[in-house]
């Protein structure tokens, strides 16, 4: 039995050789076809292993890096809404004409709208 495979392309391609050298005339030529669709059928079934063995602690990291991010810009942007409620500005689109103007850029660094400031009250 050959070693471990390393790509289902690199099995397949193995496969395909073995099968160029078959002699057709050979008079063992099922127990060969049945082998080679053995292989086949492993090749197409296997499953190359993730890059990282540990997939679900970097998606963790990730997350909390996000989560950590998210936080941080919040508790940024929250003194200046308060301010903004404190001259005044009731609803989210005078919230956002209040933040744009104290030059609060928003998540992605652009200028604040009405729907920005719902969701970011929201806390979606």
């Amino acid at each position: 039995m050959p070693g471990p495979m390393k790509s289902r392309y690199a099995e397949l391609k193995r496969v395909a050789e073995s099968l160029a050298a078959v002699d057709v005339t050979d008079e063992k030529l099922p127990r060969v076809i049945g082998r080679l669709r053995r292989q086949a059928e492993k090749a197409l079934a296997f499953k190359q292993a993730p890059r990282n063995n540990n997939m679900a602690g970097a998606r963790e990291a990730a997350r909390l890096a996000t989560k950590n991010k998210a936080d941080a810009f919040r508790a940024r942007i929250l003194p200046a809404i308060a301010e903004a409620r404190k001259g005044g500005a009731e609803t989210v689109r005078e919230i956002a004409d209040a933040l744009n103007k104290a030059e609060v850029k928003a998540p992605r660094g652009g200028a604040w709208s009405a729907g920005s400031v719902f969701r970011f009250l929201s806390g979606n």
